[in-house]
């Protein structure tokens, strides 16, 4: 197993997060001259955008840590067993900037383990204001920079170059992938953008903090962003507020999560709005398909094309 320092490496705190826990089992260590690299990436957009840049690459497996997410990824807790299974890799790779609750507890400066990779280390994140310790996490640095296609392409850069210095072997591939993944990309914004022309606009009301980045790629106006918890109902003074604050901002498409729950779903429907559900790529389970980010952020500005053409419609 090969173990090269890229950014920051595994702490101490990892190891004590495998040795504490109840009969956790490690996964068996890898013959010493086995030639993979393995690569684990935190959460499925992280994933997602890896596999392009590692198409190909001999002697690399690229996985997903964590199972398909309906609510916030920042309220995911690394398990013993996640522990065990991420000190088994050669390289983890993580957005950070406050994407990973468990973010501190793989980071240090110790020459053994596996290589951490910060995809979004040192890009430009939309900032929701000073964050402290009283502070939720809707303030300080907005992680959902993948939602954003010309995001996306500064995370394919920072990925391809982490990745090129852990298997530096096969440094000219993982080049090479970066830039046949960032015309695809350009290819990507540009179909949007078609997907959205000659679609009537109408000021959009956003109930995710992720889908900023979506609504400034495509050109949006933006009449209100209503913070809340992904994959969350609203009841009782909760909608009461939500409502308000929709009809305060005075748009009539409301852009939700594709997991939103039906309750709040139908509410709004019932008050008039048209609701657009948007793919934020947390759904999915790990397939290995390097098309899939491509194919979801398409499908997502179709479907707010259809919504504002519903909404243009409506009476």
């Amino acid at each position: 197993m090969k173990h090269r320092i890229v950014c920051l490496i595994i702490t101490a705190a990892l190891a004590a997060l495998i040795l504490s826990g109840c009969g956790a089992t490690q996964p068996p260590a890898e013959a010493p001259d086995d030639p993979t690299t393995r690569v684990m990436a935190s959460f499925y957009p992280i994933y997602a955008l890896t596999l392009p840049v590692a198409t190909d690459v001999p002697d690399l497996t690229v996985g997903c840590l964590t199972q398909p997410q309906n609510g916030c990824p920042r309220r995911y807790t690394l398990s013993d067993w996640d522990a065990a299974i991420l000190a088994a890799q050669d390289g983890v790779i993580i957005g950070g900037r406050g994407f990973e609750t468990f973010e501190s507890a793989l980071t240090g400066l110790k020459d053994e383990g596996p290589a951490l990779l910060i995809a979004f280390s040192g890009l430009t994140l939309i900032n929701g204001g000073p964050a402290n310790d009283e502070s939720t996490h809707f303030e300080g640095d907005n992680p959902w920079l993948f939602l954003s296609v010309s995001g996306a392409k500064e995370i394919v850069i920072s990925l391809a170059s982490g990745l090129a210095q852990l298997d530096e072997a096969y440094a000219s591939a993982y080049y090479a992938n970066m830039d046949a993944t960032l015309k695809r990309l350009d290819e990507l914004d540009a179909r949007m953008r078609e997907a959205l022309s000659g679609v009537p606009r109408q000021p959009v009301a956003l109930l995710h903090e992720g889908l900023i980045y979506l609504a400034e790629d495509l050109g949006l106006e933006v009449a209100c962003q209503v913070p809340r918890e992904p994959g969350t109902d609203q009841i009782g003074n909760d909608l009461d507020a939500l409502l308000e604050a929709l009809d305060a901002g005075g748009a009539r498409v409301a852009l939700v999560e594709r997991q939103v729950p039906m309750n709040l779903c139908d509410a709004l429907e019932e008050n008039g709005y048209i609701v657009c559900r948007i793919d934020t790529l947390m759904t999915h389970a790990a397939d290995g398909d390097a098309d899939a980010y491509f194919d979801i952020m398409y499908d997502n500005a179709l479907s707010v094309a259809d919504a504002l053409a519903r909404a243009d419609e409506a009476p």
